[in-house]
């Protein structure tokens, strides 16, 4: 990696994705995630990029994918999150 480039964590759960903050361990978020996992369901909190904070509830069937890649060190936008309730046209 150069110094124009930084790696950058995507974690999808049950479709909605997260961007993780450059804070946020990839390897111990994978072991909550695994451990609750185990469990009828418990919440995970993550660190996001942007300073928010989110906390998802991971059960035996939540389905969960982790992306790391290396991107441009440019400023991102962080990711629009949308509550589910309410009705949205973003058009």
């Amino acid at each position: 990696m150069d110094e124009r480039t930084e790696e950058q964590t995507e974690v999808a759960v049950d479709g909605t994705s997260y961007i993780l903050a450059t804070t946020e361990s990839v390897q111990d978020l994978q072991d909550r995630i695994s451990a609750a996992a185990a469990t009828t369901g418990t919440f995970v909190d993550i660190q996001l990029s942007g300073g928010h904070r989110t906390s998802v509830l991971i059960g035996r069937r939540s389905r969960v994918i982790v992306v790391t890649e290396t991107v441009d060190a440019e400023p991102r936008i962080p990711a629009l999150i949308l509550n589910s309730a309410g009705s949205w046209d973003l058009l």
